[in-house]
């Protein structure tokens, strides 16, 4: 619709012509209660307190989101703004999948185009551009923001076209590309139209090439198991890469005999980050990419607590619906798995495992000698006999991204090793 501005229409100039469902995001919002007494309520007046302002959002960041727009359909949104500090958006530019139509948009700069901060944190975003369809007319597009620090916050957006949620982090824009990346991206396969997932790694020339690499593939809860990933192009965009960091890639692979150029529209967040959105007619997925280092190639280089997430849907009994899962295990440098818990929640049926009468066992894990960073964990629920498999693809012995191949399910989602410190905050931030 003109309102929501999503139409496969391209209005950057970039290339030559331009060519996690699952992420999500945490919002606090105080609320008041009223007071009572001398029969009326009168609500006390609150003022909100903290240590930021207008000034603390300055720079350009990068943002991703996704949801579902006004028809339920999938919807995935990247791009980057830039705040002076002051109240006003200088610039702004996204890349939109909306289930299948892909759309760029440049974003007008203030007075149309601006934000505001409250002590707290908490402030608004609103970015404007002009409507693909109807002349004079303005796609207006309102958020809440809430900054977790002057480097980034989260956002949902609160305008009514769609129902999002997502993340900005502050760029420092590089023209070098890491060696290696681990990846991971989900959304929709549009021939089937089912849940898709697919995380891997690959390598770089540190320019202009994606050399090759490996993929997991969960399409329709059909793993594909490790799939090669052939050279590619990494082509910055010659308008918008070096004021936001915008360019596009491929990744090429052939599952179970198909060929699949896959395309992206990406965003460098810094030499280590990279946010990226599927534009081609396969799939329509969101995603993102952190720098592999020092990548175990033993399961002796793995050890410790993680704890690992994952979002996306299940069958069961012919059903299909929505399920989470959160769990905690400690390597043990030998392969073996140990104080395995999890907990999930399908369509609303929430249960634990170990359960009643139940404990977990063939608990297991494995490191693939390439240095790739993929492995696998395997542990069983006695009581049902079910079996819970992943693949993971790790940036470093540390963090990595997780798909679920446990028998129908699509999922995907983080990897991350426990620690007391805040050290990994950003890496967590970093992996959705």
């Amino acid at each position: 619709t003109p309102r929501s501005g999503r139409c496969a229409m391209k209005f950057l100039t970039s290339k030559s012509s331009l060519e996690k469902i699952l992420i999500g995001a945490t919002l606090l919002i105080a609320g008041f209660a009223a007071a009572c007494g001398g029969g009326t309520n009168v609500p006390p007046v609150i003022s909100p307190t903290g240590m930021y302002s207008t000034a603390s959002l300055k720079g350009t960041y990068a943002f991703s989101m996704s949801g579902e727009d006004g028809n339920g359909n999938p919807i995935y949104r990247i791009g980057s703004f830039q705040a002076d500090g002051a109240g006003n958006i200088a610039a702004a530019v996204e890349d939109v999948n909306d289930a299948g139509n892909v759309s760029s948009f440049v974003f007008t700069a203030a007075p149309t185009s601006v934000y505001t901060m409250n002590s707290n944190g908490k402030g608004t975003l609103t970015l404007v551009h002009p409507d693909p369809i109807t002349a004079g007319v303005n796609d207006v597009f309102t958020f809440t923001i809430a900054l977790t620090s002057t480097f980034g916050g989260l956002l949902i957006e609160t305008d009514g076209s769609s129902t999002m949620s997502g993340n900005f982090t502050l760029q420092n824009i590089t023209t070098n590309f890491a060696m290696s990346y681990a990846f991971d991206t989900s959304g929709v396969d549009l021939a089937l139209g089912s849940s898709e997932s697919i995380i891997g790694s690959f390598t770089t020339n540190g320019t202009n090439t994606i050399t090759g690499g490996t993929l997991d593939d969960n399409d329709d809860a059909v793993p594909s198991g490790p799939q090669t990933i052939t050279s590619g192009q990494i082509i910055p965009d010659p308008t918008y890469f070096s004021q936001f960091g915008r360019g596009e890639f491929q990744l090429n692979t052939t599952i179970a005999g198909q060929v699949f150029n896959l395309t992206f529209e990406f965003y460098v967040v810094d030499g280590s980050h990279i946010n990226f959105v599927e534009e081609d007619a396969n799939k329509a997925t969101i995603g993102s990419a952190i720098a592999q280092s020092a990548v175990p190639t033993s399961v002796a280089q793995l050890t410790g607590s993680y704890v690992l997430a994952v979002g996306g849907g299940a069958f069961n009994s012919g059903n299909f619906g929505p399920i989470t899962r959160a769990a905690v295990f400690t390597a043990n440098g030998n392969g073996g798995l140990t104080g395995v818990a999890l907990d999930q929640n399908f369509s609303g049926g929430p249960s634990s495992f170990p359960g009643t009468g139940s404990s977990i066992s063939a608990s297991s894990y494995t490191v693939d000698a390439s240095g790739d960073g993929r492995g696998t964990l395997l542990f069983t629920d006695q009581k049902s006999g079910y079996i819970f498999t992943y693949i993971f693809y790790l940036a470093s012995a540390t963090q990595g991204y997780l798909q679920d191949d446990s028998v129908n399910v699509t999922a995907d989602g983080s990897l991350n090793a426990q620690t007391r410190s805040e050290e990994h905050t950003s890496e967590l931030q970093s992996l959705r």
